[in-house]
């Protein structure tokens, strides 16, 4: 059964058509990727199928009963409430009949009659149905593994960072009631740990979801199918990410080897009818040309995938880049890292490894000079020309045009020059005439990245250089570094670009940071053998004292021991609403002996539930202390 479809839909934004007569559909078991270059729509196809915008023509038809959840790159929270109630406003009807319980519980008190027990019985089966009875345990597991301790869920949304908030974002839609989820770049702002236990929760669940994503490790472990957009259309390819490329590499041959046969023939069939359109044969010329008018001539397959980012460094550094010695890194009142011994090279490649706040931004910010470390020394070398690229571009200039903002550091060039750079970055047409201010994310990102290999840098600093890049980029930035002959320092949580990018990591553990030349599979399952290997008892204490960040990778048992306590408490609470469903039939008061034993039963399932209730409490106050890295 689909979900979702549409048929024949044209649709332009700005001037700019995005869509022609496209056509696909979602069903009911979709577990779908969606990739195209920036630009190509689609997060407006999104906003097309959840009904935020309406096609130009074309029909999108959706299920009567399909409720969507999507989450959006923009920020939409209520900055004023807190957490807790910000994220439990994704289940109002919930919540409303939440509310009617206790009232009803109130009413009993002094009134228990046939109405009032039927509307109770309805109420507690909705409430059931909703999820109502588990709901608790569900925000606690998804909050606690997208690092937000219990603790925390009172403070106001406003108090937490635009990346704090970007994960709030996620959790709620997470836990909003849905059919459908959209999720658009879901793992931006999530580290290693937390991207692990997005990929978890939604292999676990049975809701179909269609993601966009950059992460191309992310894709391959969640989908099953891809929907590429290109050419203002949409094509379907079975399988994840890597059996996409390969067959979509193969279509694109194929296409070529179509559009360079059909030119050989146009042009064949053009040679002859110049040369005999006034001749003996000019009977057979215009048959020819006519056959030419009604031919559909194919287009040339897009190549706007490939981007030339060469990068070069105007000159060598020294030998040594940084050599730091017995160095502690964080703040006077938190320290993030000490005992740091570590060494990069001229050429070395080093991806800083660790979880959201463990303090790989404030190491960058001290090799970049920003910061001063609170002890221990640092050596440099000579001779660097940094290019630093961090995750907000923040330096460009807003009010510049996208051409401007190149031709600012070449002044003297010609037009062509900077529009020919540019075209290297995607940047073609009137693309080059937007302001900064108006560019996506996606579009500020390519744009700092030709800003950054303009300068030549001879060492790269990189924090997140893959957020808000579409997959395309990122595969053509891959190539550029590899080949790039000067260092290169960076921050990333994507395992693709992390394995085939550098030669060693400096990776976070507890408080302290280790080289190793380990993949970064290897490294996790390190990392979760040493949390395993510290009593439960002590990491409880940690967690009370020192909010350490979260492994969600050692607690797929642990949550399945919650989901099957869980179940359990589900089935005494229905057993419960059939029993007092017995209160409501006359016949029943009949026979004294059965409401009373009714009413025993009734008793020893509320005397388990409090039983059961304490056990999941407790084995959330495990899953919460097996969750703290040592």
């Amino acid at each position: 059964m689909s979900l979702v479809t549409i048929n024949d839909l044209c649709f332009s934004f700005g001037g700019r058509e995005l869509f022609r007569d496209l056509s696909m559909s979602i069903e009911n078991d979709s577990r779908i990727g969606l990739v195209g270059v920036n630009g190509c729509g689609k997060t407006t196809l999104f906003n097309l199928i959840k009904g935020s915008m309406r096609p130009e023509s074309g029909e999108i038809l959706r299920a009567g009963s399909c409720e969507f959840a999507f989450l959006r790159q923009e920020n939409e929270l209520n900055q004023l409430q807190s957490l807790r109630d910000e994220v439990l406003a994704s289940r109002p009807q919930m919540l409303a009949l939440e509310h009617e319980l206790m009232n009803l519980h109130k009413i009993m008190e002094k009134d228990s009659s046939d109405a009032i027990l039927n509307r109770m019985n309805q109420v507690q089966h909705e409430f059931e149905a909703m999820g109502g009875f588990t709901f608790e345990t569900e925000m606690k597991l998804v909050l606690t593994s997208l690092n937000f301790p219990e603790e925390e869920w009172d403070r106001s949304v406003s108090g937490f960072s635009g990346g704090e908030q970007s994960r709030i974002q996620l959790a709620k839609i997470l836990l909003a009631p849905h059919s459908l989820l959209l999720l658009d770049e879901p793992t931006n702002h999530l580290d290693s740990f937390q991207i692990e236990f997005l990929k978890s929760y939604l292999l676990k669940n049975t809701t179909p979801y269609v993601i966009i994503s950059h992460d191309r490790y992310f894709l391959d472990e969640t989908v099953t199918n891809i929907l590429d957009i290109r050419n203002k259309s949409i094509k379907r390819y079975r399988g994840n990410y890597s059996a996409y490329v390969m067959q979509s590499e193969e279509n694109r041959r194929f296409e070529e080897k179509q559009w360079q046969e059909q030119q050989k023939y146009i042009e064949k069939e053009e040679e002859f009818i110049r040369r005999n359109l006034a001749g003996q044969k000019t009977k057979q010329a215009q048959g020819r040309r006519k056959i030419l008018s009604r031919m559909d001539t194919l287009e040339r397959p897009d190549t706007m995938d490939k981007f030339n980012l060469s990068i070069d460094s105007e000159y060598r550094t020294s030998k040594d880049i940084y050599r730091l010695r017995d160095v502690a890194i964080g703040f006077k009142d938190k320290v993030l890292a000490s005992e740091i011994n570590l060494y990069a090279g001229y050429r070395d490649r080093i991806a800083i490894i660790g979880p959201n706040g463990c303090g790989k931004s404030t190491l960058l910010r001290i090799l970049l000079g920003e910061m001063q470390p609170l002890k221990g020394e640092i050596k440099t070398g000579s001779n660097f020309k940094i290019g630093f690229y961090g995750q907000m571009q923040e330096d460009l200039n807003n009010e510049l045009t996208v051409m401007d903002t190149i031709w600012e550091l070449v002044p003297g060039m010609a037009q062509g020059y900077v529009l020919t750079f540019l075209a290297r970055f995607g940047f073609i047409g009137d693309d080059v005439k937007k302001l900064v201010g108006s560019l996506s994310g996606g579009e500020k990102a390519r744009l700092k990245l030709a800003v950054l290999i303009h300068e030549k840098p001879n060492l790269l600093i990189l924090d997140e250089p893959t957020n808000h890049l579409d997959v395309y980029m990122v595969d053509s930035l891959e190539a550029a570094l590899s080949e790039y002959d000067g260092t290169l320092i960076f921050v990333s949580h994507d395992r693709y670009f992390i394995d085939k990018i550098s030669t060693k990591k400096w990776v976070f553990t507890g408080n302290e940071i280790i080289e190793t030349n380990d993949n970064l599979a290897r490294i996790m399952n390190s990392l979760a053998k040493k949390a395993i290997d510290v009593p439960v008892q002590n990491k409880a204490v940690k967690l009370k004292s020192e909010k350490k960040k979260i492994n969600p990778i050692l607690l797929q048992n642990k949550m399945k021991e919650i989901e099957l306590v869980g179940s359990v408490i589900a089935d005494f609470i229905s057993e419960k609403h059939s029993l007092e469903l017995e209160f409501t039939k006359p016949e029943a008061y009949s026979n004294p002996e059965n409401i009373l034993r009714i009413k025993s039963r009734i008793k020893e399932i509320d005397d388990l539930l409090v039983m059961k209730n304490s056990e999941i409490a407790n084995l959330e106050d495990e899953y919460l202390a097996m969750s703290i890295e040592d």
